[in-house]
């Protein structure tokens, strides 16, 4: 799903929902930091899972800085196994969540390099 479409999407109103749960890789810290940033955000602990982060986004993805933050804090806990994406309450397979994150990560990459040209600048 390129970003391009995760943009129509949440242009459309469409409800996207991120969940990840505790994880072993030095960038949780900021995972977390980054997911607490949307007001959706919801942390539930199991003690024997451990934390479970969630946040939701809809309208709120159309704002080009909750898009970078939505797609940052995909493209680090993309590949984690406790990661479940939703889109509109229907669960996204792995694999699409994990080739999503890596759609980010090189989005991210374009915009760090300068290239005026982005992808949100030509929407």
């Amino acid at each position: 799903m390129p970003d391009r479409e995760l943009y129509q999407m949440a242009s459309e109103g469409i409800r996207l929902a991120l969940a990840f749960g505790e994880s072993r890789s030095a960038k949780y810290p900021f995972a977390v930091k980054l997911a607490k940033a949307f007001s959706s955000y919801a942390v539930e602990h199991d003690d024997e899972e451990g934390a479970s982060h969630s946040i939701w986004v809809a309208d709120e993805l159309r704002q080009p800085d909750v898009f970078n933050r939505f797609l940052s804090l995909l493209s680090i806990v993309g590949t984690w196994k406790q990661t479940a994406l939703t889109v509109d309450g229907r669960a996204v397979e792995a694999d699409a969540v994990r080739e999503l994150s890596r759609i980010g990560e090189c989005y991210q990459r374009q915009r760090r390099s300068g290239n005026p040209y982005h992808l949100l600048q030509r929407l």
